[in-house]
């Protein structure tokens, strides 16, 4: 169970532990992956005592504890987008996880995540 193992790692270090993620399942956003009976938890951030860790001890991390870690779609610095709009354009695109319109990117920097929804998917859900 997740909440046990970020629990465990929690005792393990004695401090805090935070795991962030996003959820699919067949009854969530009108399951666009296609998912029969089955809820799966994507991880996109590890915060060990209020540190956000690197991305490759989150991606250790989760081999560990067999967690699934969102899909690597971009590795650089954001300095290439000169716009929001920019960021938000890049979002669009097919799913690493099924031949769908992606919903978006989670963006890691230094100090700061954030989503970047993508305009394609939600043109497409006519919202």
């Amino acid at each position: 169970n997740l909440h046990e193992k970020v629990k465990q790692t929690a005792i393990k270090l004695g401090k805090p532990v935070v795991l962030q993620g996003e959820s699919i399942a067949n009854n969530i956003q009108e399951n666009p992956y296609g998912l029969v009976d089955e809820h799966r938890f994507y991880a996109f951030n590890l915060i060990i005592d209020g540190v956000r860790c690197e991305y490759s001890e989150l991606v250790d991390w989760c081999t560990e504890n067999e967690v699934l870690v969102v899909p690597c779609v971009y590795t650089g610095s954001l300095d290439k987008f000169n716009s929001v709009e920019d960021l938000v354009k890049f979002s669009d695109g097919t799913s690493k996880l099924a031949k769908v319109k992606r919903e978006g990117i989670v963006w890691r920097a230094k100090d700061v995540s954030f989503k970047a929804v993508s305009n394609e998917y939600l043109l497409k859900k006519g919202e």
